[in-house]
């Protein structure tokens, strides 16, 4: 097996545990907190995240590109390696200083001191995963390893440790304990792959501040559209509109992972193409990946809009009805943020675009901000939603332009009619289905008919992504 088919199945595990580990621990905190401590949390985490995005500073997609260039060179690899982490904690350094600052003269988390020192522990530890040092020298199985601990300690102590609605916080220390845990470990575990004893006057810091910059810029400008609306929500609403919000777009990103895992993966490869020069091959890869998108995405829309009430039902409760509505309004996010991230991180970022990918996602961020102010205040979460789903439209097609400009390739036009098609199949399949069933039950027996259509479609029109990559390693398996 090769190392990039092996690299597939630990970047879908990885996909597996980041999907699998919510669907256990959201019912949980859900109908332990209800919608106001939900809110709490969610409010917190969307904070630590923003200041994550803050602290990391482009690393996360820069160190992936340049640590692929040199994973082959212990030496080159170790001076790449050793002058952008010192850059990246040197940064991380001040955003603490002034993190610090701003919770003790704010009434930010007033009253949760627990939450707060949490908050560090929680920052540090998901940058020191340092995963970009591993996805670059394409080790996605330390990874997946090491993602799949982390949740599993979370999911324990969850279990064994709360057992009131009043220990939000506690459930919070939790998950950053158990992330600092496994960001310590990560950075441990580099020391194998790299050599520490250079001399610090032969690094270059200089070379890589320039495009470190325009990435961190990209990062803030993502930020300020995924992240900040849960802050924002909480600003021109409540805690209850966050609580009714968190679950509709937390499901919604664990499904988008799914998609997006991808990129990560392609980034090296495709990088390693342009640098020998191989351009009709990153050609075809993103004709591959733009269809690897249309393929999950397509049927997972439906579904999610089919099974809206009863996920909602199962995995949160009745408390969060409002829920329901949000996560239908949602489900198009699923496709445009597998599409920009094709053409963003795929495209732009491999092939040293940083500029036109900045000049999208900062666009977005601008008018994402005064939707949010407008809408949210008037509309609430629904507000919120309407805001999301604007502002990535507008990054999916400004990133569509330049990519094209970039990189010529082939949209799958007929293949995207295939999917739709098949997947608007799934409606009536339901609705049969629904008379019967309800809840799990339904949602079990209905996608393993809606998938046996679906892959049976497939195989009958003959679409060859199907082909080649579900259908005959699977008949090499039974042979």
């Amino acid at each position: 097996m090769n190392l990039f088919r092996k690299n597939f199945i630990y970047n879908n595990l990885l996909g597996f545990t980041n999907v699998f580990a919510p669907l256990i621990i959201f019912p949980f905190i859900s109908r332990a907190f209800g919608p106001i401590g939900l809110g709490k949390v969610s409010f917190v985490i969307a904070l630590s995240t923003t200041l994550v995005i803050i602290g990391s500073l482009g690393i996360p997609i820069y160190g992936i590109r340049e640590i692929s260039k040199v994973k082959n060179d212990k030496g080159l690899l170790s001076k790449t390696f050793l002058e952008i982490i010192l850059i990246q904690y040197t940064w991380l350094f001040i955003v603490f200083m002034l993190y610090f600052f701003w919770i003790r003269h704010s009434n930010i988390l007033n009253g949760e001191l627990m939450m707060q020192v949490a908050s560090f522990f929680h920052i540090l530890g998901i940058i020191g995963s340092i995963n970009w040092f591993y996805q670059g020298i394409e080790n996605f199985r330390f990874i997946a390893m090491v993602n799949f601990g982390i949740r599993s300690l979370t999911i324990l102590l969850m279990f064994a440790l709360i057992s009131s609605a009043q220990q939000y916080w506690l459930y919070y220390t939790i998950l950053a304990v158990s992330t600092f845990a496994g960001g310590l470990i990560s950075t441990i575990y580099s020391k194998k792959y790299l050599n520490l004893n250079l001399n610090f006057k032969f690094l270059n810091f200089k070379k890589h501040i320039k495009a470190i910059g325009v990435l961190f810029l990209i990062q803030i400008a993502i930020a300020i559209y995924t992240s900040m609306d849960v802050v924002f929500l909480k600003y021109f609403s409540n805690d209850e509109q966050v609580g009714f919000f968190s679950p509709a777009i937390r499901l919604i990103k664990v499904a988008t992972l799914v998609i997006t895992s991808l990129g990560a993966l392609l980034i090296p490869k495709i990088s390693n193409y342009i640098q020998n020069n191989k351009i009709k091959e990153c050609s075809v890869i993103i004709n591959k990946s733009i269809r690897y998108v249309l393929f999950v995405s397509l049927p997972l829309i439906l579904l999610i809009w089919i099974y809206a009430y009863d996920i909602i039902m199962v995995f949160v409760g009745d408390e969060f009805l409002n829920s329901v509505f949000l996560l239908k309004l949602l489900t198009p996010l699923v496709l445009l943020s597998g599409l920009s991230n094709v053409f963003g991180l795929q495209v732009l970022i491999s092939f040293h675009k940083e500029r036109l990918f900045l000049y999208s996602v900062g666009l977005g961020a601008l008018i994402s901000i005064p939707l949010n102010i407008v809408l949210m205040t008037e509309y609430a979460s629904i507000g919120a939603v309407y805001s999301i789903l604007i502002t990535e439209l507008i990054i999916t097609t400004l990133t569509f332009y330049f990519a094209r400009k970039t990189l010529k390739f082939k949209y799958p036009t007929k293949s995207a009619m295939v999917y739709v098609f098949l997947s608007f199949l799934f409606l009536p399949i339901s609705l049969i289905n629904n008379h019967f069933f309800e809840h799990f039950l339904f949602m079990t027996i209905n996608t393993f008919c809606c998938a046996l259509v679906y892959f049976m479609g497939l195989f009958l029109f003959k679409d060859s992504l199907f082909i080649e990559n579900v259908w005959n390693p699977l008949i090499k398996i039974n042979k």
